[in-house]
């Protein structure tokens, strides 16, 4: 029989558990995008978010209550999820798309300066 104290243990752990796929969820929103891609591209981003959510959940249960599902398990992750939608969602959306745009900005920089030198030599060419 488990305590009241290891039960409150894997519940809150359950909990940051939902958060942490709060968090996941956002960043798939911000890389799949507003617009619906078609084909391989909204596969693969639909197949990598559903592994991911799978190696929290399974990350979290084995590292906390020893792989034993119970219903409050269940209800923490479902609570860690709508707190932080409720709290932080809109907050941590947009710094992930600024992240984002950010990064594109810097790759598309990088990737002029990278191939500069090729587009000069094809220019005296």
């Amino acid at each position: 029989m488990e305590t009241v104290q290891f039960q409150s243990f894997v519940f809150s752990y359950s909990v940051y558990g939902g958060i942490l796929i709060g968090i996941i969820y956002d960043i798939y929103r911000v890389f799949r995008g507003r617009k619906r891609n078609e084909g391989f591209i909204t596969s693969f981003w639909d197949i990598l978010f559903i592994l991911s959510v799978f190696l929290v959940i399974v990350w979290t249960i084995f590292s906390s209550n020893y792989g034993d599902i119970r219903a409050y398990v269940l209800i923490g992750f479902v609570v860690g999820f709508f707190l932080y939608e409720r709290l932080l969602g809109r907050i941590a959306a947009a710094v992930f798309l600024y992240a984002a745009r950010r990064l594109a900005f810097f790759l598309k920089a990088t990737n002029n300066i990278a191939i500069l030198p090729f587009k000069l030599l094809y220019s005296f060419i």
